[in-house]
């Protein structure tokens, strides 16, 4: 009786350890997804000859100028319509979902 009670404790604990296993890669996964998404967003948004660091851009209608495109953020100095000037920081996976307009200049 004594062989079958180690056996199951040995049984429960590996298969315990291979379930926390299991957990920890399918979290870590997900993780990583994320910055690899926000990275590649990020360098695609970098790569992008259009938008350049200094550039005069409206976001959501308010007037900004892109300071720093960073590999997982941007950053964009906007006024608002009272002068006040905010730093706003843009997650490069959602840049694509913000309305980013930039003037075009007659030359």
């Amino acid at each position: 009786m004594d062989n079958i009670n180690a056996l199951t404790e040995v049984v429960f604990s590996t298969s315990m350890i291979t379930f926390i296993k299991i957990m920890f890669s399918i979290t870590l996964s997900l993780i990583l997804k994320d910055i690899a998404v926000k990275m590649s967003s990020g360098l695609m948004f970098y790569l992008d000859k259009n938008f350049n660091e200094g550039d005069i851009v409206y976001i959501d209608d308010k007037k900004a100028t892109i300071v720093k495109i960073g590999l997982l953020e941007t950053v964009f100095m906007v006024t608002n319509d009272n002068g006040e000037i905010l730093w706003r920081y843009i997650s490069n996976d959602r840049i694509k979902f913000t309305k980013l307009e930039k003037p075009i200049v007659k030359g």
